[in-house]
């Protein structure tokens, strides 16, 4: 919507809004007969205007969308202006290749199949529904068995818990009783970096768990079964100050997976997609690993409607399915970072066409 204005006319008004028309002096005879003489001596004949108020003069409309400067201030701020609807960019089949598209499901008061059908009957079904388990994970087929479908999951158990050896037994199970028809990108505490900071556990220890759950997942003979690595985005960024190698337990990991968000939702800005995982993509390739996109998502922009990261969210997918992602999951969540969830009609709309070209 465009921010039309008015430039308001100048002088007194009478007090009603209206503006009072001007006092004129009469018209005499003798006046009339001085400007006819004076017309006929310099070759013009001039008349008086017939009596008439003052003129209102409206000036243009301006566009905040027709200057690049006054529209990126109004989108800044909020403003209307801001709220413009975009056309989606366009979208193929083959833009996305290979790459499988899904999201997280949100389910804080619905039971988890009813969720799942539900966003299945609005998206299309799902390429892949991602799958958090805050602690062991839920025995076969649990949520992630029930989808019917590839599934990126991740658990978490305290290190120093597998490293004593209490898990085997029912880890080996869990493996065992994993499926074999569909792909599970299986992740082992996802986004440690932050549980290393703050003293939670040691790199030492996190690698050394790794490699103690993944001796156990060979026991299964399953080639579904792919250890993934997913971490920040951010970790590879030199002002992290992070070292990728305190992460990485060793060369049997199958897929780098990575966690991606907008930060500069800060600046008014839906960052380039390339921007945000360019980096990791090129880093994932280079070891001979796969790449995949465990978490993406931003908080919608003040004064956008959702056009504009509806578009973005297209762009977005097409950049990961160009770099060969093997999935790419949106965080359909609220959480304590913030609101990602996908409320707003453009927003849901684009979604709806990625996973349907997917």
């Amino acid at each position: 919507m465009n921010d039309d204005a008015q430039v308001p006319t100048t002088g007194p008004t009478n007090g009603s809004g209206r503006r009072p028309h001007h006092a004129r002096r009469p018209v005499t005879v003798g006046s009339l007969l001085a400007m006819l003489a004076l017309s006929l001596a310099s070759g013009l004949l001039v008349l008086p205007q017939a009596q008439a108020g003052p003129r209102t003069a409206t000036a243009p409309r301006p566009s905040a969308t027709a200057d690049p400067a006054r529209g990126a201030a109004a989108r800044a701020a909020g403003h209307p202006a801001a709220r413009t609807t975009r056309t989606l960019p366009s979208l193929t089949r083959r833009d996305l290749g290979r790459t499988l598209m899904g999201k997280t499901v949100y389910n804080p008061t619905t039971d988890w199949d009813v969720a799942v059908a539900r966003d299945d009957r609005f998206y299309g079904r799902l390429d892949t529904v991602r799958v958090f388990y805050p602690g062991f994970p839920k025995e076969w087929p649990g949520p992630a068995g029930r989808i019917h479908r590839p599934v990126p999951l991740s658990f978490r158990i305290d290190p120093s818990a597998v490293l004593s050896g209490r898990y085997d037994a029912a880890l080996r199970r869990w493996f065992n009783r994993a499926p074999t028809k569909y792909r599970i990108w299986w992740t082992y505490i996802h986004e440690p970096e932050d549980d290393i900071t703050a003293g939670r556990f040691t790199a030492a220890a996190y690698r050394a768990a790794w490699r103690h759950i993944y001796a156990i997942s060979r026991t299964a003979g399953n080639p579904k079964l792919r250890p993934t690595l997913t971490l920040m985005c951010w970790t590879l960024s030199k002002n992290s100050g992070r070292r990728f190698s305190d992460y990485y337990p060793g060369n049997f990991i199958k897929t780098f997976a990575w966690d991606c968000y907008n930060q500069s939702w800060q600046q008014g800005v839906y960052k380039r997609p390339a921007e945000m995982f360019g980096q990791a993509a090129r880093f994932s390739h280079r070891r001979g690993k796969g790449f995949a996109i465990a978490e993406f998502g931003s908080r919608l922009l003040p004064g956008d409607d959702g056009s504009r990261r509806a578009a973005w969210m297209i762009r977005f997918a097409k950049a990961a399915a160009a770099r060969d992602a093997q999935y790419v999951s949106y965080f359909d969540t609220l959480v304590g970072g913030g609101d990602f969830r996908l409320r707003d009609a453009p927003s849901r709309r684009a979604w709806q066409l990625v996973v349907r070209k997917s």
